[in-house]
């Protein structure tokens, strides 16, 4: 039996219509699928870095503030650089333990906290007797050379964590890319299976106006 035109053209735009609820389908759930992948770097691992860098930016200045310390002797402007100094480390590493960073990771940063502030601490009681009894400036510089140790270390391993975190945001940008080109191409794909529906349904439109034609005449 033939099928009428007008029954397949009918038919096609059915399909055509099926087809498109299922793309429009079909890039809703890719792009929901982006959207996760975007959200532990936007409210995660961006944050984390972006304090990780002002961490290791604050650690790097802990060290002049006891070497001038040591040079200057004056022990107003020491405890008050390095307090507001520590504080600021302090609300970092707070920060970062909020949901950001495991626990885990932050350890060395905690450890290196008590340890430079008992190195601060030596430091104050070695110096602080200058002008009343004799320094012991030998101690002084072994605390410093201490303190410079712990300062390497510590950003060593926030440069570790940096990287790790890093690495994750580097996965998730290939895996959005790939639900992007996905998308992309199922949508070309799409296109281009239209234009030839177009075609096709143009030429049953075509042979129906000339059936009409004939029958018209006849």
């Amino acid at each position: 039996m033939k099928i009428k035109p007008q029954i397949r053209i009918f038919v096609i735009v059915g399909a055509v219509l099926l087809l498109g609820v299922g793309l429009s389908t079909y890039v809703y759930r890719n792009g929901q699928s982006v959207l996760e992948v975007s959200k532990p770097l936007l409210a995660q691992q961006l944050p984390a870095l972006q304090l990780i860098s002002h961490l290791q930016l604050e650690v790097a200045a802990q060290e002049p503030v006891l070497y001038e310390y040591y040079a200057t002797i004056d022990r107003e402007t020491f405890r008050r650089r390095f307090d507001a100094n520590d504080s600021d480390i302090t609300r970092g590493v707070s920060l970062l333990a909020d949901g950001l960073v495991p626990e885990d990771d932050l350890q060395p940063v905690r450890q290196y906290c008590v340890k430079i502030n008992k190195l601060a601490e030596d430091l104050d009681n070695t110096l602080r007797v200058y002008g009343e009894s004799p320094v012991d400036w030998d101690r002084a510089r072994e605390i410093l050379v201490e303190v410079s140790a712990a300062g390497r270390q510590v950003n060593a391993d926030l440069d570790v964590l940096a990287a790790s975190i890093r690495e994750a945001v580097s996965i998730g940008g290939r895996h959005t890319r790939e639900l992007v080109e996905t998308v992309i191409t199922a949508v070309l794909a799409f296109s281009v299976l239209l234009a030839g529906i177009a075609v096709f349904v143009g030429y049953l439109v075509s042979a129906y106006l000339r059936e009409a034609a004939e029958r018209h005449k006849l």
